[in-house]
């Protein structure tokens, strides 16, 4: 089940006049000013996925006229190839319960009148029949329903419904509701399924527990000495291991030990009192329950500095994954099938390196199948990574209210983040821009042309700028670039994402001509074999010097096979060996190039390919 939608009323920053609606990808980046409402679209979803726990009265929209909300409406939109729920004992269909959008998603919508948890309503969006009596469906007991479903076959004279199984609700439901879905016209209506003793209740009672897990990761936590998460983020792990099952044994053994000591204490006033009866009389037995937690210690060794004298940036980044830890753990004792992460400005006291790392880690946690990530950001860099179609604009109006921007302007987006053209200037008319990957590829390719087609650079015209996998600064370049007419020319890795990126831009009418994939794959395949070779000797001869490193040594590969190698056995390895030998040696690699017949080969068509589009 996935996120697809998220909207919110009367939340906050988020006026009541109207439901204002968020869209959900595999990973979605919220950007905006601070206050804008960032932080409060994610509590609005723990709330809801969560409980009201952290809801109060100061939750509640004012309005610019001092008036108070008199509702919160929150409202999740899930799709799914699927919508199997175990209702009863029986597999049940959500489609034939009636209880999908008219797109055929699920639709739930929670209305909060109070912060207590009586006054969340909870209801669902269904596509019903148009019949006046359908919609109390859901909150029949069974004796109710076999009545109602006596009545429509008499009424309608229905002679096959002989087989329905009585005792289940679910399946006298879905005869009714099949009926009419093929004799009347429908309608939307709200099914209200966490009230009453019917079937509503049951039906909530096992949706709400196959819904998403959602894991919220805040950073506004105070970081003063009583903050041992911060301070010493793996007294939480010690925590959380004590808890569940350990903590019933651990509880057994607290009251073992009390019996024992009071009854020991006990027979020593006894003695005392003996021969001192007043100060007997003075003394009573106490017991403190002991903090588990302080009781063991568990620490991760470092070979220099103790882990809780690290930095506030590296302990937030241990608690960080801890978290993430936690919430893996609780799918498993869930048994949950889907999760939505959300962090909040997770760049917060990380250096650049591993917040680029971070990044990483969401993307590549969000292409997995029943994962989703949201984030907050103030930083440019870690919103220009993901996809621009990720990114969602939280601005206040006028009125000071929270409104989403869902496919935001892109220069607009730009000018919150600080993000500014990476474009260098130039003297006059721009002739052609070349779009690469990365800034790697940036310095690579461009040593590359300086040889095969030096040409296109002698008027200074011509600038390479890295698509970064579609990132916000490729969009503010080329909405920068596009009243100067140059021409594009694209150059992508020929693997998965390079494909994705081809496919992109061709859909935005760049024609085939102005797109080249590289033959071999990514571009480290184009380091030439001597660089390859050494890179090779180098790491094996680390892995030899470096004891804790158990990985095996790397094959060394022939002239011919290094073309055709696997990328990510014999390649990928030596990537930060390659591009430091770039560094130090790129005077050499030139001549290396062309002695090789394939990657000249190559190099002087990709060549023609690019004069072609500087001379149109």
């Amino acid at each position: 089940m996935k996120l697809i939608k998220f909207g919110i009323s009367g939340f906050r920053g988020f006026s009541s006049d109207k439901l204002s609606t968020i869209d959900v990808n595999d990973l979605t980046t919220l950007i905006g000013k601070n206050d804008a409402g960032k932080s409060s679209v994610l509590d609005a979803m723990d709330v809801f996925f969560n409980g009201i726990s952290n809801l109060d009265n100061d939750d509640f929209h004012i309005d610019s006229d001092g008036a108070r909300a008199e509702s919160i409406e929150l409202q999740a939109t899930f799709s799914s190839n699927e919508f199997i729920v175990k209702l009863e004992t029986v597999d049940t269909n959500l489609s034939k319960e009636g209880l999908l959008s008219k797109d055929g998603n699920l639709v739930i919508t929670q209305k909060i009148t109070k912060p207590t948890k009586s006054a969340v309503k909870t209801s669902i969006t269904a596509f019903l029949p148009d019949e006046p009596d359908l919609a109390d469906l859901y909150t029949l007991t069974n004796a109710k329903l076999k009545e109602k479903l006596e009545y429509i076959k008499e009424q309608y004279n229905i002679t096959n419904w002989e087989s329905v199984t009585k005792r289940t609700n679910s399946l006298m439901r879905q005869a009714i509701i099949s009926y009419f879905m093929e004799n009347s016209t429908h309608e939307k209506k709200n099914i209200l399924v966490d009230t009453g003793k019917g079937g509503g209740k049951d039906i909530w009672n096992k949706l709400g527990t196959q819904l998403p897990l959602f894991q919220l990761f805040k950073t506004d936590r105070s970081n003063d000495d009583g903050d041992s998460e911060i301070q010493y983020p793996l007294k939480a792990v010690t925590k959380e291991t004590l808890k569940g099952a350990l903590s019933g044994q651990l509880d057994e053994i607290t009251k073992k030990v009390r019996l024992e000591a009071e009854k020991q204490a006990k027979l020593t006033l006894t003695k005392l009192n003996e021969m001192d009866p007043e100060l007997a009389k003075q003394l009573i037995p106490k017991f403190e329950t002991p903090k588990w937690e302080n009781v063991f210690k568990f620490s991760l060794d470092t070979d220099k500095i103790p882990l809780n004298k690290r930095g506030s940036g590296t302990r937030r980044l241990i608690l960080l994954n801890f978290f993430r830890a936690q919430a893996d753990k609780t799918i498993q004792e869930r048994n949950a099938t889907d999760v939505i992460y959300a962090f909040e400005e997770p760049e917060t006291a990380q250096h650049a390196d591993h917040q680029r790392m971070l990044m990483q880690s969401f993307l590549e946690i969000s292409n997995k199948d029943g994962r989703q990530v949201i984030i907050t950001t103030h930083n440019p860099e870690l919103a220009g990574m993901p996809d621009s179609n990720s990114i969602r604009q939280i601005k206040r109006n006028h009125n000071y209210t929270s409104e989403i921007e869902n496919t935001p302007n892109l220069a607009d987006v730009g000018r919150d983040l600080g993000v500014l053209p990476n474009v260098p200037g130039l003297p006059g008319r721009l002739k052609l821009v070349i779009f690469v990957e990365g800034p790697n590829d940036v310095r690579f390719i461009h040593l590359l042309l300086m040889k095969y087609c030096p040409e296109i650079f002698k008027n200074n015209d011509t600038v390479l700028i890295p698509f970064g996998g579609g990132s916000l600064k490729y969009w503010v370049n080329l909405e920068l670039l596009k009243p100067l007419h140059p021409a594009e020319f694209y150059i992508f890795d020929n693997d998965a994402a390079g494909k994705s990126y081809e496919n992109r831009v061709k859909r935005s009418g760049v024609s085939s001509q102005n797109i080249h994939l590289w033959d071999l794959g990514p571009i480290e395949f184009y380091f030439p074999y001597n660089f390859y070779n050494r890179a090779v000797r180098s790491s094996n001869q680390s892995k030899e010097k470096n004891k804790n490193d158990q990985s095996e040594e790397l094959v060394e590969l022939s002239p011919k096979e290094f073309h055709n190698a696997n990328y990510d056995a014999d390649i990928k390895p030596l990537k930060n060996i390659l591009w430091s030998a770039f560094e130090r040696k790129s005077t050499k690699l030139i001549p290396l190039i062309k002695q090789d017949e394939i990657l000249n080969c190559e190099l002087e068509s990709l060549a023609k390919s690019i004069l072609k589009a500087y001379d149109c």
